[in-house]
């Protein structure tokens, strides 16, 4: 749809949203195609706003059928009465574009600012609405929302109960964004007395055999507390070791799908003893409900606000907020924890055949040399 046919929709506010390039392997895009979707058929002018505008119409084809009918534009043209959703992510080039229309930026970060891939920070005045306690543990209210699960995890969580116990443990060791470091003495004594296996974004090569392989393991090892992967494990029925924890441990407590933290924790102890009851089928799978639960409640809340504009005044960016932000993004960066260097994930996977061999096998490494 071409930029001119935006003066001519009747409705206020416009809403623009931004959008990546769609990929159905990510929560966070689906969650900003979905919502676009929601506020679409509400009656709402919705226009999404292509980050790569002509990636985007080279692969418009590919898109599901759902989203194919809201109109996007490659340049948002607007007033303060309209408004535009952003993730963590966008762009500086979409950000000057719509600030210098005057528009309205709403903030919904399933991240905290600029700790990952972004550049922009909110302004005040802006609107915050936090996806989860990891964005902002302090929020009053969070805006969480778990698109609809694929095929290969509906089948996966079906058959959990039907799971047969292996001779051994098995135990899968994700660490995607996060650095390795040395494990505690218990879990390196399970390790030595399971199988091991590590998952990378290359492997499993595809997430049929990813759910496959957690569905018929006792537990995940992760050094990547950020990842989808410890929810989707945990929703299996999977305890799930964090080896190098990042968030403040508020920030689980206060996450709003409250089971997580019986099946994610940093205790050692804790995590035996999860994976003894996980080997005697007594570590339940969770209902797929219990995942969507707050969608309804996240969509309907988005679709008041924006109809409503003065709801928006608990969610305005004051001083005091912004310095809040800024603080816990310095606070978990200091830590230097997370390191995305190939791909989305860090360099110490290619270091992961001598770190799986050295806590399986007990063989030790003084160094070892990348060329």
């Amino acid at each position: 749809m071409s930029d001119s046919a935006l003066s001519s929709h009747s409705h206020n506010p416009t809403v623009f949203i931004d959008w990546p390039l769609f990929s159905r392997n990510s929560n966070g895009i689906l969650c900003l195609y979905e919502l676009s979707l929601y506020l679409h058929r509400s009656g709402f002018a919705v226009y999404g706003v292509p980050r790569k505008i002509r990636a985007f119409l080279a692969s418009v084809n590919t898109l599901p059928t759902r989203f194919r009918d809201i109109p996007f534009t490659a340049k948002p043209f607007g007033s303060s009465e309209d408004v535009f959703i952003a993730a963590e992510t966008v762009p500086r080039r979409t950000m000057d574009a719509v600030r210098a229309q005057g528009i309205r930026v709403a903030w919904w970060c399933l991240a905290p600012f600029c700790l990952l891939d972004g550049t922009q920070w909110p302004r005040i005045g802006d609107l915050s609405l936090p996806y989860s306690s990891y964005v902002d543990p302090d929020s009053e209210r969070y805006y969480y929302f778990q698109p609809d699960p694929d095929a290969s995890f509906k089948r996966a969580l079906a058959h959990q109960k039907a799971r047969p116990i292996l001779a051994r443990p098995r135990l899968c060791i994700y660490n995607g964004k996060g650095r390795f470091k040395k494990l505690t003495r218990r879990i390196l004594d399970l390790c030595r007395e399971s199988e091991i296996i590590m998952i990378t974004r290359a492997s499993p090569s595809s997430r049929r055999k990813l759910f496959e392989l957690l569905s018929s393991s006792d537990g995940l090892i992760t050094f990547d507390e950020f990842s989808a992967l410890n929810l989707e494990a945990a929703a299996l029925g999977l305890p799930v070791f964090l080896a190098n924890p990042l968030f403040p441990e508020r920030c689980r407590a206060r996450f709003s799908i409250g089971k997580l933290q019986d099946y994610v924790v940093s205790d050692d102890e804790k995590f035996c003893e999860l994976i003894a009851q996980r080997r005697q089928n007594k570590l339940d799978p969770w209902d797929l409900s219990e995942l969507t639960s707050l969608n309804d409640a996240t969509l309907d809340a988005w679709q008041s606000l924006l109809r409503v504009p003065f709801a928006f005044s608990d969610h305005v960016v004051t001083p005091d907020a912004a310095s809040r932000f800024n603080d816990h993004t310095k606070m978990l960066t200091d830590k230097r924890i997370i390191s995305v260097d190939n791909g989305g994930q860090a360099g110490g996977v290619w270091m992961s055949t001598f770190y799986i061999s050295a806590i399986s096998k007990g063989r030790h490494y003084k160094a070892i040399m990348m060329a």
